[in-house]
This record gives C-alpha cells, sequence and structure tokens, in this order.
C-alpha cells in the first residue's frame, strides 16, 4: 500500500491499516527507521499493546469464571466487551465514563444505570473499576453481574488482576 507525505511532514494511515491494528484518535506509536537507513516501521506503542492484550484477558477471564458480562474501555473508546455488550465495541465512551478517569479519587464505584457512550445506557447491578498504570488512570472495566448470582469470590479476584 502506498501513501503520500504531505508538504508538512505528515502521512495518513489508511483506515483500514488503522481498523485492523485497533488504532484510535491519540493512540501512541512508536517509529524506528532499520540498520540500512531505509526503510521505517511504525508500530504500536506499549501502552496501548499492554492494554488490548490486558482487556482481552479480562474479559474472558471474568466471563469464563463468574459468567458477569463486562466492559474495558481506555481512555476514549471501548476497547473489549462480551458477547453481550458487543454492539458497544469501538464506540466512543460518555463523558461520565471520562470524568471518571480524570479523577484520582476514582477507585470503585456499584451504579445501577450507566451512560457508557453517547447512545446507550446500561442498566442492572454494575461495578465501575478503573484500570491504572504507573498511578494513571487509563480505562475503565465495567462488570455487569445482573444475569447471574453474587460472587463474593469476584473482589478477591478482581484485587489480583486490578490496582483498585
Amino acid at each position: 500500500m502506498n501513501v503520500r507525505m504531505d508538504e508538512l511532514g505528515r502521512v495518513v494511515i489508511p483506515a483500514p491499516v488503522r481498523d485492523s491494528l485497533g488504532l484510535k484518535k491519540n493512540s501512541k506509536l512508536k517509529m524506528k527507521i532499520d540498520e540500512t537507513g531505509t526503510k521505517l516501521f511504525i508500530e504500536k506503542g506499549q501502552q496501548e499493546l499492554k492494554l488490548d492484550y490486558v482487556s482481552k484477558v479480562i474479559v474472558n477471564s471474568i466471563n469464563n469464571r463468574f459468567k458477569y458480562d463486562c466492559i474495558v474501555t481506555n481512555r476514549d473508546f471501548i476497547i473489549c466487551t462480551t458477547q453481550k455488550y458487543k454492539n458497544l465495541n469501538n464506540e466512543h465512551i460518555s463523558k461520565e465514563i471520562i470524568k471518571n478517569l480524570e479523577s484520582s479519587a476514582f477507585f470503585m464505584k456499584r451504579v445501577y444505570s450507566l451512560h457508557i457512550c453517547e447512545n446507550e445506557v446500561i442498566r442492572g447491578n454494575l461495578y465501575i473499576f478503573p484500570i491504572r498504570e504507573n498511578d494513571d488512570n487509563v480505562g475503565a472495566l465495567v462488570v455487569d453481574y445482573t444475569s447471574e448470582r453474587y460472587n463474593h469470590d469476584f473482589f478477591e479476584f478482581i484485587g489480583d488482576i486490578i490496582d483498585y
């Protein structure tokens, strides 16, 4: 695939490439030049790779062990969900979620209604946890245990995977 650099040195990464890599607005990228000085490599930044991988592990682990549905966000988008919420993948998160992520006091919330993205409110027995890295909230985990019995082991499990 050929792309053209503009007069300011900018290159647009085509939408199919961005989509396949899960790149969003403000995604961090790592650039390097090979030893011959003729090739430029662009990779997803470490934080995006880590959160993408960890979100899938978290969602699958919670769903498999406790049968709870869940959603993981970064600071901009919903990046991973269980089947119940698959229609929300890649949606912009709501101002309510952003406000929680910007608060250093955000550690866990129990809610019964959550404006998750611009046009979607989810209702049920919900917990919201921050996903932290280096004392920064880099995303949120929303756990919906409405359809299943509450399991006391859940908080021990969640404490092992998320610093809340």
